[in-house]
């Protein structure tokens, strides 16, 4: 896209530059720069103690959100199992009792008499 001075009429509308000024008095050197971008972060070995620090703080949750995300993960896959079991379960126990209520008096678990074809019978 184009320059954001160039869409604002000449006055940049970004917050960041690396001076930690505003607006159009920006550092000369940050001239071409979008300054809606946040300074690109230091390498490594210019972070210092702190940043090293706090480098290893972010590591540390972003390992534990992930940890705690692959428990959810399990959680829910065991319960989609038993869900399924249970479909299951209770598809059976439809057959079972339709078959049954068939034997019985010729009518289906819809309450429909033999003779009426259902739609999704009607493939049978």
């Amino acid at each position: 896209g184009a320059h954001p001075q160039a869409r604002s009429g000449g006055r940049a509308t970004g917050e960041w530059t690396n001076d930690g000024a505003s607006g159009p008095d920006h550092a000369p050197h940050d001239a071409g720069r979008d300054e809606r971008e946040p300074p690109a972060p230091a390498p490594a070995h210019a972070l210092g103690r702190d940043g090293h620090e706090r480098e290893r703080r972010d590591v540390e949750l972003r390992d534990l959100e992930v940890s705690e995300l692959r428990a959810q993960i399990a959680a829910l896959r065991a319960e989609l199992h038993a869900l399924r079991s249970r479909k299951q379960d209770a598809a059976r126990l439809l057959r079972d009792l339709n078959e049954k209520l068939e034997a019985d008096g010729g009518v289906d678990a819809h309450g429909e008499q033999d003779g009426e074809m259902r739609g999704a019978d009607r493939r049978r």
